[in-house]
C-alpha cells in the first residue's frame, strides 16, 4: 500500500489528488487559473479531510516539476518541499512531458512517442519517451526546448520504414509539428490528449515504487538554464 498526495500547479488550474497505489481516491481542482498560490493549501486540506488522513500518514508527495507555467511550477514545488521538510515525506518529481507520454500509452496504446508542447513562440518543448505499464516512462536522450529546426528528432521517426511499433506524436501542438514535415507523415498524432490526475497519480506511484524519489530539493524544470521570459 502507498498513499500519495499529488500536487499540480503547472497548468491553467491548480489540481490536488489523494491516491492509494495509484488509484485516485479524492480530487480537487481550483476554480481560478491565476490563484494557485491561494488555492493549493486549502485544496490539500480539503483532500486530506475527505480522505480522513493526516499528512504524516502519507508515503509520498508528487509534484509536476515542469516544463509548464513558470510561476505555477514554483508554487507547487515550494509547497511540496515545505510539506516534505516538515513531515519527512519523500517527494516524487514528475515531468509534464513524461506525463503526456504516459497518458498516450494509457489512452491510445502509444509505446514510443515524441512529445511536443508550445513554449514561447517560436519555440517548442520536446522529448522522446518509451513507455511500459511496469516501469513507467523512459526518457530517450534529453528533454529539449527550441525552434523546430533545432530539435534533435530521432531518425526512427523521420521514415515510416523505421518507425517504432505503436509510435505516436503527443502534445497540444503535435499535429502542427507533423504537418510541418519534421517527422514522417504517417505517424499518428494525438493533440487532444490531456493527462488527468489519474494518470499523474499512476505514474508517480510507479516512480515511487522504483525509488525514483528526489534525493535533493526539487527544482523547477525549465529544460534550459537561461530563460529569456518568465
Amino acid at each position: 500500500m502507498s498513499l500519495l498526495l499529488a500536487i499540480d500547479t503547472s497548468g491553467r488550474n491548480c489540481r490536488v489528488g489523494l491516491a492509494d497505489e495509484g488509484r485516485l481516491l479524492v480530487r480537487r481542482i481550483g476554480e481560478n487559473s491565476r490563484q494557485a498560490a491561494q488555492e493549493v493549501l486549502p485544496l490539500i486540506k480539503d483532500v486530506m479531510a475527505e480522505g480522513r488522513l493526516e499528512l504524516r500518514e502519507l508515503d509520498a508527495l508528487a509534484v509536476i516539476s515542469g516544463p509548464g507555467s513558470f510561476t505555477g511550477l514554483r508554487i507547487g514545488i515550494g509547497v511540496a518541499q515545505a510539506l516534505s521538510f516538515t513531515q519527512s515525506i519523500p517527494v516524487v518529481a514528475v515531468s509534464s512531458l513524461a506525463l503526456q507520454a504516459w497518458c498516450g500509452m494509457k489512452q491510445q496504446g502509444v509505446l514510443e512517442c515524441l512529445v511536443f508542447e508550445e513554449a514561447k513562440e517560436p519555440e517548442f518543448y520536446f522529448a522522446h519517451y518509451r513507455c511500459d505499464p511496469v516501469h513507467g516512462t523512459q526518457l530517450l536522450g534529453k528533454e529539449q526546448v527550441g525552434a523546430l529546426e533545432d530539435l534533435q528528432i530521432p531518425a526512427s521517426f523521420t521514415s515510416l520504414s523505421q518507425l517504432p511499433e505503436h509510435a505516436g506524436l503527443l502534445g497540444s501542438v503535435c499535429a502542427t509539428v507533423s504537418a510541418l514535415g519534421q517527422v514522417a507523415g504517417g505517424v499518428p498524432a494525438y493533440p487532444e490528449l490531456i493527462p488527468g490526475l489519474e494518470e499523474f497519480c499512476e505514474l508517480a506511484t510507479i516512480k515511487f515504487h522504483h525509488n525514483e524519489v528526489s534525493k535533493e530539493p526539487v527544482l523547477p524544470n525549465y529544460v534550459k538554464e537561461q530563460m529569456e521570459y518568465s
